[in-house]
C-alpha cells in the first residue's frame, strides 16, 4: 500500500516487514524485542535498563579493554570484559573498592581512620601530628625531634629496659649523639670511636 498523504491506524496492526525511509513518531509506549541503531540515539528523558542482572556494554571496536558497566545484586561493577577482571566496584554497603593500582593525580583527603595492612611506601615528606608505633622503627637517615618555639623531645616507656641503639655499619665508622641550640650549634656530644 502506497499512501502519499501518511496512514492512520486505530486499533493493532500486523505486519510481516515494515520499511520506513522517513522519520516515525511513537507518542505511545513502544515494546521492541531486538533493536539495532546504525547512528546516533538522542533521548530528552531517562534511560532505564531493567533486569536481574541490568548491563551496560561499553565496546570499542578499534582498541582494548573492552568495558562493561553492571549491577550485580546491588554491587555497582565496571567490569574489564577483555582481560575479564573486576576493576572499580561500590558494594551494596558503601565500601569502594579499586581493584588495580590507584593514582590520586590530586591528592587524598581522609577524614576518618585509615587501616593499611601492607606496606606504605612515601617518597616525599611526611607531616605526622601524632604517632604510635607498635612494633620496630628502623631509620637509615637523621632522625629529628624540632620545635624551636616548644619542647622538643624523645622520650621512651618501657617496662622493662628501654634503649637505644645506636651501630656503624663500618668497623672503621663512630657512633655519637650531639648537643646544641640554635645560637651555639653542636656544643657538646657523647661520641664512641672503633680503635
Amino acid at each position: 500500500i502506497h499512501v502519499g498523504a501518511g496512514v492512520s491506524a486505530v486499533g493493532v496492526g500486523t505486519f510481516s516487514g515494515l520499511d520506513i525511509s522517513g522519520d516515525i513518531d511513537v507518542d505511545g509506549h513502544t515494546n521492541l524485542d531486538n533493536v539495532s541503531i546504525a547512528g546516533v540515539t538522542t533521548m530528552s528523558g531517562n534511560l532505564r535498563i531493567e533486569s536481574s542482572y541490568p548491563r551496560l556494554y561499553l565496546t570499542d571496536t578499534n582498541h582494548n579493554s573492552d568495558f562493561s558497566i553492571i549491577n550485580n545484586d546491588g554491587n555497582f561493577l565496571i567490569y574489564d570484559d577483555t582481560n575479564t577482571l573486576d576493576r572499580f566496584s561500590i558494594l551494596a554497603n558503601g565500601t569502594v573498592r579499586s581493584h588495580g593500582n590507584f593514582d590520586a593525580l590530586a591528592g587524598i583527603d581522609v577524614t576518618g581512620n585509615t587501616t593499611v595492612s601492607a606496606d606504605l611506601d612515601v617518597d616525599g615528606h611526611t607531616n605526622l601530628d601524632n604517632v604510635s608505633i607498635a612494633g620496630v622503627t628502623t631509620s637509615t637517615g637523621n632522625i629529628y625531634a624540632d620545635n624551636y618555639f616548644g619542647n622538643s623531645s624523645l622520650t621512651l616507656n618501657n617496662n622493662g629496659n628501654p634503649s637505644i641503639n645506636i651501630t656503624s655499619t663500618s668497623t672503621t665508622g663512630s657512633s655519637r649523639i650531639h648537643f646544641g641550640d640554635p645560637d651555639s650549634g653542636v656544643v657538646g656530644k657523647i661520641y664512641y670511636a672503633h680503635n
